[in-house]
């Protein structure tokens, strides 16, 4: 009871620093039992959205486009098809077809004055041949000579790097969770074990008992430890050996940190 008195003595002079130790290593202890959990969790987390290439169109108003938009988007490979508004089409699709140095007053006399715009979005996944072939389709349903085309625009750049997240943590997903929550326990270790050999050896000299630091530090180990894994078993039912391996063997070299071999072999 003393060691714990002498921890908990410890916490209300450094409550918010104890709080972050204690609750990392919660965590870190925690982990080896939810681990492919926390990934699938992590995963669902993610803003990924199955949406890739687009291009934007630009349909004589003559042309029936809520038709068009019906037929394309039963094509396979379409994931979207949306009807622009005139701002946009003066903002997005006329900026596209400048770049052909086609005249605002060719533009409307081929495509009218009320021309109509669609944004058509494709699958992530679909390649360059099927969204050519969508382009055609385009072409022949409309008629080449009533429509004008945008180059494919690549899927958007925050949407990458989100795929690149994704990929991660299929292939690396346990071990850069585990490494995370390792690097900010280790972080947090090493700021809180300042205050605590001073606090615990100032309560040394006074007490004149040995090991203070170390007993009173394994014990609040043991009793996390213990309740973490009755937890775990509990409701999980089952644990990853190998994370549960470095686990304990990272909280055991923490352990060594305060032992009395650690000032011997210096």
């Amino acid at each position: 009871m003393f060691y714990l008195k002498a921890y908990l003595g410890y916490l209300k002079n450094y409550p918010l620093k104890n709080l972050i130790f204690l609750s990392l290593t919660a965590l870190l202890l925690f982990f080896p039992f939810v681990e492919s959990s926390s990934v699938k969790y992590m995963q669902r987390l993610l803003p990924t959205s199955a949406q890739g290439n687009s291009f934007h169109a630009l349909i004589t108003s003559d042309v029936n486009v809520a038709r068009v938009s019906r037929k394309l988007r039963t094509l396979p490979g379409v994931f979207q098809v949306i009807s622009l508004s005139e701002r946009e089409i003066d903002s997005k699709v006329k900026s596209l077809l400048g770049t052909l140095d086609i005249g605002s007053d060719l533009l409307e006399e081929t495509l009218g004055v009320n021309s109509n715009g669609l944004k058509i979005i494709f699958k992530k996944e679909i390649g360059v041949r099927v969204q050519t072939l969508v382009r055609d389709y385009l072409k022949k349903l409309v008629g080449i000579e009533n429509v004008m085309i945008g180059t494919t625009v690549k899927r958007a750049m925050s949407l990458s790097w989100m795929d690149q997240i994704e990929k991660l943590l299929k292939s690396w997903g346990s071990i850069s969770l585990f490494m995370g929550i390792f690097g900010m326990w280790f972080v947090a270790f090493i700021s809180w074990t300042r205050s605590y050999k001073a606090e615990m050896g100032m309560l040394q000299r006074f007490q004149r008992r040995n090991l203070i630091a170390l007993k009173a530090y394994s014990l609040v180990l043991a009793i996390i430890g213990t309740t973490i894994s009755v937890i775990g078993l509990s409701y999980f039912k089952t644990f990853n050996p190998l994370f549960l391996g470095l686990v304990v063997m990272a909280i055991m070299l923490s352990v060594v940190f305060f032992s009395p071999v650690r000032k011997w072999q210096k």
